[in-house]
């Protein structure tokens, strides 16, 4: 899981930068939001690079509307209206990626939807007893749009009496099954934010027993 340089050095290329969350929508003053950059290295793969000190730059294209600090935590100032502001992310030697930012406090999070899911679709589990990551949650608004959820939204989940004994879900909405869960009847874990208890999704849950994974280690011929 490590990488270790032998010899005098080697010099590892940063092949991308990608930035998470794509957009960002505020409904409310006192929200905000952490950007999470990642860097494609040659030898690490995407490894997530957030927070200060870590060589990317932030600016905003408008700071009387939207404030980001040096750590990429965003916060809202005023609404943008019909104005373009968007959040620049930078890192040497990779072309900036551009964070659209929508301000508007008349937008009311009405519902939650799991991206890349349509409504009622079934997520499906491809293993027992190992954790997997849910879909991305998106916020809906009232006037139909979504967008990702800031870091001010804190989702909690629940799952129907019964069913803790079989499927758990761990702080960092992973979620795994020891049983197996038939399409026929998932089951469906309820997805909540504590600051708009009406917005909420039941998400159907099906698991499926995943084929063994086996590993060799053959010994090879010894000559003499």
């Amino acid at each position: 899981s490590d990488v270790t340089f032998v010899g005098e050095g080697v010099n590892e290329d940063v092949l991308g930068l990608q930035v998470a969350p794509s957009t960002l929508v505020f409904s409310n003053s006192l929200e905000q939001a952490q950007l999470v950059p990642s860097l494609e290295f040659q030898f690490r793969g995407l490894t997530p690079v957030p927070g200060r000190g870590k060589g990317v730059d932030y600016s905003s294209s408008q700071p009387s509307k939207v404030h980001v600090s040096s750590g990429g935590k965003v916060y809202p100032l005023a609404e943008t209206g019909a104005n373009e502001v968007y959040i620049t992310v930078s890192y040497q030697g990779q072309q900036p990626v551009n964070i659209p930012v929508t301000v508007d406090y008349s937008k009311q999070l009405v519902g939650l939807k799991a991206a890349e899911l349509e409504p009622g679709e079934t997520f499906t589990l491809v293993a027992l007893n190992q954790y997997q990551a849910l879909p991305e949650i998106l916020g809906v608004f009232d006037d139909g749009s979504s967008s990702p959820l800031t870091s001010s939204h804190k989702v909690t989940a629940s799952l129907p009496e019964g069913a803790e004994s079989f499927i758990s879900v761990d702080d960092e909405r992973r979620v795994r099954s020891s049983l197996a869960i038939p399409a026929s009847s998932p089951i469906n874990l309820r997805l909540t934010l504590a600051q708009y208890p009406d917005a909420s999704l039941d998400l159907p849950l099906r698991a499926v027993d995943a084929p063994p994974e086996v590993s060799l280690e053959v010994l090879g011929k010894r000559e003499v």
